[in-house]
């Protein structure tokens, strides 16, 4: 989970910021990201078992191929939504490229970074769980599935809930912690 997600969120911050930066590579990139977008999860976790087996490489791979798009579609329209009157205030006070990217480019950009982690994150897990059921002996999907073929109800169920607390417990203990502490500076919006 760890290795896909990571690979995949770094490659969707640059590819992301390019397409949001430069419309040339917004014109070569935009049909891939789409078309990635679209691209259910359990065709890639099935495509994955069938090349890769039934080894590790499966669920990194299915997760890294679907994480990708989504992750980069969110860097790239956080990208194109950054405040230009900021930077252009910052060119005009002759501020370095360095001081841009840390206090004007990098702020605008870290609530999508983070948005895009934490949906990325989760569906992640929702592939490892399907790679899981297809392909592996082990894992929670192993025995959703496992339980699913011996008709044992409250197993489902119980694998089921087990796995979402598990998911929502990371959610508040680690995931919105650590946004909360990155984005303090941001001003609550009362609408």
């Amino acid at each position: 989970m760890v290795l896909g997600f990571t690979m995949a969120f770094v490659i969707s911050i640059g590819a992301g910021i390019l397409m949001g930066s430069r419309r040339l590579a917004e014109g070569i990139f935009e049909s891939y990201v789409l078309v990635g977008l679209t691209i259910p999860g359990l065709c890639w976790a099935v495509l994955a078992v069938m090349w890769f087996g039934i080894t590790e490489m499966a669920p990194v791979f299915a997760i890294f191929v679907v994480v990708l798009p989504m992750l980069t579609l969110n860097m790239w329209q956080g990208t194109k939504s950054l405040d230009r009157d900021l930077i252009e205030m910052g060119r005009v006070f002759r501020a370095s490229r360095r001081s841009m990217l840390r206090n004007v480019v990098l702020p605008q950009l870290l609530p999508f970074c983070l948005a895009g982690a934490r949906l990325g994150f989760a569906l992640g897990w929702k592939v490892v769980v399907l790679s899981e059921m297809f392909g592996l002996s082990s894992g929670v999907g192993y025995m959703i599935n496992r339980s699913f073929a011996s008709y044992s109800m409250d197993d489902v169920l119980a694998w089921t809930v087990g796995f979402t607390l598990v998911m929502f417990a990371f959610e508040y203990a680690v995931m919105l912690p650590i946004e909360r502490r990155l984005v303090r500076w941001r001003p609550a919006v009362a609408l």
